[in-house]
């Protein structure tokens, strides 16, 4: 069932026309009909979340590629966790950029390894890649 949810996601992002899009009424549809869809597929695949993203480019002028990943069980809780550590640097004043940054852009890889792990995650290594996942 994911893999079926996650081509009609991108069959709306890559057929539908902008204009549709960019038209609050039909967000609203689409996300009243995308509740509905998780409702029944969560039942048979669960609410878990696997992310992976992969980044090729050049370190050192040689190619380079890299695998990043993070599993867990909950959706919402992964969620959570994710808002919960950004309020937390914020608010504690560890995270200080004023401005809209994406989260690539506003932790260091330190903080970030950091604060993963004072939520429980544990990370796994090789030469290219990193999973994390939680302890428990």
């Amino acid at each position: 069932f994911p893999d079926f949810y996650n081509h009609l996601t991108w069959m709306t992002a890559h057929l539908f026309p902008v204009s549709w899009l960019n038209n609050s009424s039909v967000i609203e549809f689409l996300s009243q009909v995308s509740y509905k869809m998780t409702q029944v597929t969560d039942k048979y695949s669960g609410t878990g979340v696997a992310i992976h993203a992969k980044v090729i480019g050049k370190k050192s002028g040689k190619k380079a590629d890299f695998c990043s990943s993070i599993i867990h069980k909950d959706t919402a809780t992964v969620t959570g966790i994710g808002t919960g550590i950004i309020a937390e640097l914020i608010l504690s004043g560890k995270l200080n950029k004023p401005g809209v940054w994406s989260v690539e852009n506003s932790l260091s890889t330190e903080l970030f390894e950091e604060v993963m792990k004072s939520r429980g995650f544990v990370k796994n290594c090789s030469e290219d890649s990193v999973i994390y996942q939680p302890l428990n």
